[in-house]
């Protein structure tokens, strides 16, 4: 429904923004839809063919599925590099402090995000296969009011129970505390948004980025929007629509059953950031006053969204879908198939007679016995015997078709055999490493898209933390004297870092290969000087390691106890000792 225009004409300007953003993206992400729907199987839709049998052999799930577990299969290690600065005196400082930045931000990732962050990104991925991914980083908090608010400001007590307060360094006295409310808790997160809520200026040529504004249709909750903190102007606030109650209730009659008409309200709003000003909006549904007016918050550069594209055209914001040039030859191999099985299904063996051939009940009789005969059963020969008829074959044109029709659907999708699982003919052994080579660069290349993506997200979280952290978060850090916990806060993460991926820490972790990588290690360590080798590589961590790649190992079974580790070292300490003796002798 179109917005009405308002007296405040700053207001008519975002109002006449959005709905020229919506018909933009209607007109863009129009076949979205469809290519869901054969996503989900449902290929046939409501086409018109003399075909009995509609078949569907999914080729399009198959191919999503063989790609996305190589592009994501668990959550990244991420990595924090301070930016240049031409004064050298500070680059230690800033490198130790990159270093925490980048276990905080692992850390978290891995304890406090962990599978959720998983499942937003395969998400996200797996619309950037139909349109484009989005990721929405942010910040929330949980607060509780301060019953200490306006009293002297405590910061413990005394052994005897005293209070102690705090004091202001200069003049001495106690201060008052003044916050209304206390933070009890808090959470950066990292969702997934959907391409059919996100609005764009239909005026950029190529990045999304690159617009006046970015935005995000969003449905609430009208109390929820009402009551809450974050918004202003709501008194005259209004519900866009009403859903549908279970109950059965009439609309006339909602009024009555205040509680439920207050759960079914809700309310359409468009959170927008304004690049060029620098500042957050948002807009209700035929409302004529902002929810919100005001300079974009702390943490977030620009927008909090990351994009993720697999195919840009030139000129066009919106990014080619992988299912497009699919489509086509999915929905012919699929017509190829329904032939197949429609002209099986109707040759059957048929029969003809004259009138009288079969004579009387016993020519009824013998002729049952032809209908649907047993092997070996004997019949009454008759002069004039059924003629059986032909029917016509199928064009051998049409399944030499449906196998040039899958041979396409690879061929665009830019599968190799070796990916598939499958070998369709023998190959020398340099056409085997030409085909697998040109395979994985095509991986590695969307891989690398994935890759840079989940930089984004990860340099997105890292300022979050930087301008919202307020709790201290105790994190082990291994060092040169150890593992030891150390004390996290804003200003130990604080500065200007580049955050990138280890592109290889995406990849699945397969046992037979690490373990051969695992070989391939110590067969490189073996070649190397002994003193290197002693000095630099830790074998504690590996051997600790060895039961992730030779999982009918445990750690106990592999390690000494520190009691039996003194035992062996008092061994070969009296060993060398007699060796030593022996040879002086």
């Amino acid at each position: 429904m179109p917005m009405t225009p308002a007296e405040n004409p700053r207001l008519n300007v975002w109002r006449d923004r959005i709905e020229r953003s919506k018909k933009f993206r209607k007109k863009q992400l129009k076949d979205v839809a469809k290519y869901i729907q054969f996503l989900e199987g449902n290929q046939w839709g409501d086409r018109k063919v003399s075909l009995s049998e509609k078949p569907v052999v999914n080729l399009i799930f198959s191919h999503i599925k063989t790609q996305l577990p190589y592009l994501y299969f668990q959550n990244p290690q991420f990595y924090c590099r301070p930016k240049q600065t031409f004064n050298a005196r500070f680059m230690e400082a800033l490198a130790r402090d990159a270093q925490l930045a980048q276990i905080f931000l692992n850390y978290y990732t891995k304890e406090n995000l962990g599978i959720e962050l998983k499942k937003q990104v395969r998400l996200a991925i797996l619309d950037a296969f139909f349109s484009f991914g989005t990721i929405k980083v942010g910040y929330s908090g949980n607060f509780e009011v301060n019953t200490n608010f306006g009293k002297n400001k405590v910061l413990g007590e005394e052994i005897d129970g005293t209070p102690i307060y705090e004091t202001d360094p200069i003049t001495g006295e106690v201060l008052k505390d003044d916050e209304e409310n206390i933070l009890t808790n808090e959470a950066f997160y990292a969702r997934r948004t959907s391409p059919m809520h996100m609005l764009f200026d239909p005026e950029i040529e190529n990045y999304f980025e690159d617009g006046r504004y970015i935005g995000q249709e969003i449905v609430k909750s009208l109390h929820d929007v009402k009551n809450s903190s974050l918004y202003e102007n709501t008194d005259n606030l209004e519900a866009s629509f009403n859903i549908q109650p279970t109950m059965e209730v009439e609309d006339d009659k909602l009024p009555d059953h205040p509680e439920l008409e207050a759960d079914l309200q809700r309310i359409t709003i468009y959170e927008l950031y304004d690049l060029e000003h620098d500042k957050l909006l948002v807009v209700a549904d035929g409302h004529d006053e902002f929810l919100r007016d005001e300079k974009t918050p702390d943490g977030i550069e620009g927008s909090p969204y990351e994009f993720l594209r697999f195919n840009e055209v030139p000129d066009k914001p919106y990014p080619m879908s992988d299912i497009k040039p699919l489509k086509p030859i999915q929905e012919e191999y699929n017509m190829g198939r329904g032939m197949i099985m429609t002209h099986a299904k109707r040759y059957g063996r048929k029969y003809g007679y004259k009138e009288g051939d079969f004579p009387g009940d016993e020519g009824v009789t013998e002729m049952d016995k032809l209908k649907d005969p047993e092997d070996g059963i004997f019949f009454k020969y008759w002069e004039n015997m059924p003629i059986p008829l032909e029917d016509a074959q199928l064009d051998p044109a049409v399944y030499a078709n449906f196998q040039q029709t899958l041979i396409d659907f690879r061929e665009a999708a830019g599968s190799t055999e070796m990916e598939r699982g499958v070998v369709e003919r023998r190959k020398t052994a340099y056409e085997a490493s030409k085909i697998s080579g040109g395979g994985e660069i095509r991986k590695g290349d969307r891989r690398s898209l994935v890759a840079d993506f989940m930089a984004g997200i990860g340099h997105k979280l890292l300022q979050s933390m930087q301008s919202n952290l307020t709790l201290e978060n105790a994190v082990e850090i291994a060092g040169e004297l150890g593992k030891q916990w150390k004390t996290i806060n804003r200003e130990s993460i604080s500065g200007d870092y580049t955050v990138g991926v280890e592109i290889g820490s995406l990849a699945p972790k397969i046992p037979e290969l690490e373990r051969q990588e695992l070989m391939s290690v110590f067969q490189f360590l073996s070649q190397m000087p002994p003193e290197l080798v002693m000095l630099k590589v830790n074998f504690g961590g590996i051997l600790k390691s060895l039961p992730k790649y030779f999982p009918l190992l445990t750690a106990n079974e592999i390690l000494n106890s520190p009691e039996e580790e003194q035992k062996m070292m008092q061994f070969l300490t009296a060993m060398k000792q007699k060796q030593q003796q022996a040879k002086e002798k």
